[in-house]
């Protein structure tokens, strides 16, 4: 802390940009001078929105550090379904202009490439800058949200039962706003205007009008919630920006030796089939992710609960038409599209537009049609074990930039070196051996860094020219306890929080100050007094002779 927290912050990015050649940084400033917006991710951060950031979780936090600044964070999911963090900003405030400016940022850094859908709490100022900036994504707000908002205006439990279940109905638009208007009726509530006010955006909270649109099975932003809680445990309404940036760094590299424990028990250990559909388990289990195999099992299981009910022939296609045991009256449809290498299917429930998986209706297809195997139209590659490899292959193309192949490159290379420092960290001599080899490496290929990259380092300002001196931001008000103590601390005030009103020092006052026994000082002080004009008029001097010495005395003006 030899500079500002501000500076302190920014010198740590730099850092991080010596060390990391795709490490992006970028902050603004106020008009003051002091640090306003700054955003951060790192390279990993980046290879795993190329693969996985189709969806993107926005959600912010307070009460994370002295300032009072909302924390925000860019939060996804990998191909085991885990969470991962994608950026962290630190704002100036919850308005349009500056979630504008956040969303801008972290296109920018990202290479441009846009989110098929966006979950948030509910903020309408991140919605509409959400429409701004990416205007094809299907915003979605948080289910938990949307329920803790009926329990807290319906107040009645059995109104809030009724209002929660079209939170997660599955049905058509169409019946699903007869059911609103039957609830409405039944309870009374049409003139009610919050009501009136969920119903106008319900296309962005009621599960029936999200039928077809990407999700990969979330809901909620409970995995930013789950991310905050872990953060809030390492910091406090007293903690400063620098000290916020250890917590979160530390906080992402447990998930992500996570992520390789994941991604090892899902190669290397295989489960025993145990369904009617062994042979398509078979492949699933080394297809997928341990995780996305356990959901695609369940569809394999509830496959039973489905009859084919009426098949209709077409050239090059077969419909079928299901319906659910005991439930005569509930139906589905699925278009089969007969191929000899890669059949598609075609569900009217949308699960697999949806979530990604294939849904049981198609299994009972399958199973009809004796296959064996899961076609290559039903396996979603973000969920698959080679899901970041595959990344590679994606980005040969002549038409994809020079950096998305490069980020490609670091994919593959990387998940090949997660398996060898698990293997290397298993023996203390394997440990050692690794890191000699390592070492020689890094001095082996230390000439492509060199070639590449040049003396600027990816850590920008929007507002502020390279060797600005930041500085720090305003200490948010408190009244009492350690927070006071720490705002007076940081605002370099003594403990009463004011300066000496003799000596303007800090650390006592005028009875304590160590000038108030010093003559000459004092007589300058009296000088300096007596000669001001009215500017300052709430005292007046007196100056009488006590014994040959001086007294210096102040009154109030009136």
């Amino acid at each position: 802390m030899l500079d500002s927290d501000a500076q302190s912050a920014i010198a740590v990015m730099h850092g991080a940009a010596l060390k990391d050649s795709q490490f992006y940084c970028k902050f603004s400033v106020d008009a003051e001078g002091r640090l306003a917006n700054l955003f951060w991710r790192d390279s990993v951060s980046l290879v795993d929105y190329t693969t996985f950031g189709d969806v993107l979780i926005f959600d912010s936090t307070y009460k994370t550090n002295i300032y009072k600044r909302p924390l925000c964070m860019f939060v996804g999911t990998n191909n085991h379904r885990a969470t991962i963090l994608y950026g962290c900003a630190i704002l100036w405030n919850e308005q349009i202009d500056t979630y504008t400016w956040l969303l801008e940022t972290f296109l920018e850094s990202m290479n441009g490439k846009m989110p098929v859908s966006v979950l948030t709490d509910g903020d309408e100022s991140m919605h509409r800058a959400i429409v701004d900036v990416f205007p094809n994504a299907r915003h979605r707000i948080c289910s938990w949200h949307i329920g803790r908002n009926f329990g807290s205006n319906l107040h009645d439990p059995s109104i809030v039962k009724d209002f929660t279940h079209l939170i997660h109905i599955a049905c058509r638009p169409g019946e699903w706003e007869t059911h609103w208007a039957e609830m409405v009726e039944m309870h009374g509530l049409g003139d009610k205007a919050w009501i009136n006010m969920m119903f106008e955006k319900r296309d962005r909270w009621a599960e029936a009008f999200f039928e077809g649109n990407f999700f990969g099975g979330m809901t909620s932003t409970q995995r930013c919630e789950a991310m905050n809680k872990d953060i809030k445990a390492g910091i406090n309404n007293q903690s400063k920006i620098f000290e916020i940036l250890a917590i979160i760094k530390n906080t992402l590299s447990r998930i992500r030796n996570n992520v390789i424990k994941d991604d090892y028990n899902s190669r290397f250990s295989k489960p025993v089939p145990t369904t009617h559909m062994w042979h398509l388990e078979r492949q699933v289990a080394n297809t997928f992710t341990h995780d996305m195999y356990i959901a695609i099992k369940q569809q394999i299981k509830h496959e039973k609960k489905f009859i084919i009910s009426r098949r209709f022939d077409f050239e090059g296609s077969r419909v079928y038409r299901l319906t659910q045991y005991e439930q005569p009256n509930r139906t589905w449809t699925v278009d089969y599209m007969v191929g000899e290498t890669n059949p598609q299917f075609t569900c009217s429930c949308q699960l697999f537009q949806s979530d990604g998986i294939p849904c049981s209706h198609m299994f009972c297809v399958m199973k009809s049609e004796q296959i064996d195997h899961l076609p290559e139209s039903l396996i979603l590659n973000r969920w698959t074990l080679d899901a970041r490899v595959q990344l590679e292959s994606q980005a040969s193309g002549q038409d994809v930039s020079s950096t998305r192949q490069q980020m490609a490159r670091y994919a593959s290379i990387a998940s090949e070196f997660n398996d060898i420092s698990y293997f290397a960290s298993l023996s203390c001599e394997a440990s050692k051996e690794i890191e000699v080899d390592i070492m020689r490496l890094k001095e082996k290929f230390e000439k492509y860094r060199l070639e590449e990259e040049e003396t600027m380092l990816n850590v920008g300002s929007s507002t502020a020219s390279r060797g600005t001196v930041l500085r720090d931001l305003v200490v948010a008000k408190s009244s009492k306890g350690k927070q006071a103590e720490a705002v007076r601390e940081n605002n370099g005030n003594n403990s009463s929080g004011h300066n000496c009103t003799l000596c303007k020092n800090s650390g006592h006052n005028r009875r304590t100050c160590p000038k108030k026994d010093d003559p000459v000082f004092m007589a300058a002080h009296a000088q300096c007094l007596a000669t001001e004009t009215l500017s300052q008029p709430m005292y007046t001097i007196s100056i009488p002779a006590s014994n040959g010495g001086l007294y210096i005395g102040l009154t109030k003006w009136d």
